[in-house]
């Protein structure tokens, strides 16, 4: 719940006496059911997307991010309530931190194991369930950009890539992007009306990652899978004859 401070407070004049209104606005409910919430006050103006965003975890529902869209406008200025999105994500582990210029989730990570062992006494159990925790991470950001898609939002998904291409592990974020959503679409057994995977795809191809991004996908994707694939990225034989001359005019440069 957020109960925003009003931009400007309303003095009233009464028998010359002075009363000041209240300074916040009427409270907000924006998410539920959330157990932690990381926000930070370190700027970054080449991240403000990550750096503004408000991160909430929510237990068995996963995390979601209120992200600030932010207006093409250069000149306009905005704040903290300005337009934003909240959006919602699965993750595989417990989030315990988030490394916002970093697009990483640091958590835990737990797996249940039975202990068996011999028991004289028939009434005791021989099977003793217990939990490993392991110290882990998860990279969200493809998580984010599908979302932002499937909302018709690719400017600002753009805006948000753009700004994280320096990131060592970039083309893994495309890479699993484009995996998700084609095995999702491909193994549906219901009509898709709405297609996210040709938007997943012209998005991709703004970046030089595309061709790469493609053969790392098809390598791990069932031989099944490769017609619907295909019928979207384009015909393969096409695409490595624009690979190899992609790579003979570095070479010749």
């Amino acid at each position: 719940m957020f109960q925003p401070e009003k931009s400007s407070t309303h003095i009233k004049e009464d028998n010359n006496k002075y009363h000041l209104d209240g300074p916040f606005c009427s409270p907000s409910v924006v998410a539920s059911s959330v157990e932690n919430l990381w926000t930070t006050s370190k700027a970054n103006l080449g991240k403000m997307q990550l750096m503004e965003a408000l991160w909430l975890g929510c237990g068995a529902q996963g995390m979601k991010v209120w992200l600030p869209l932010f207006p093409r406008d250069e000149g306009k200025t905005h704040n903290f309530m300005s337009k934003r999105i909240m959006l919602p994500f699965k993750v595989d582990i417990y989030p315990l931190a988030v490394l916002f210029e970093d697009a990483v989730i640091l958590g835990t990570g737990s797996e249940a194991i039975s202990y068996s062992f011999g028991s004289l006494d028939r009434h005791l159990p021989s099977d003793l369930p217990f939990c490993m925790l392991d110290r882990t991470s998860q990279i969200y950001l493809h998580h984010i950009l599908r979302q932002l898609l499937r909302r018709n939002l690719g400017v600002h998904a753009l805006d948000l890539a753009r700004c994280c291409t320096e990131l060592p592990y970039f083309p893994h974020v495309l890479e699993l992007l484009l995996h998700e959503v084609l095995e999702a679409e491909a193994t549906s057994k219901e009509p898709i009306p709405d297609p996210l995977l040709p938007r997943v795809v012209a998005f991709i191809q703004e970046f030089p990652e595309f061709l790469q991004t493609v053969v790392h996908c098809a390598r791990k994707t069932e031989v099944a899978l490769w017609p619907y694939l295909f019928s979207k990225v384009g015909n393969p034989t096409d695409l490595f004859e624009v690979e190899i001359w992609g790579e003979t005019d570095k070479f010749t440069s």
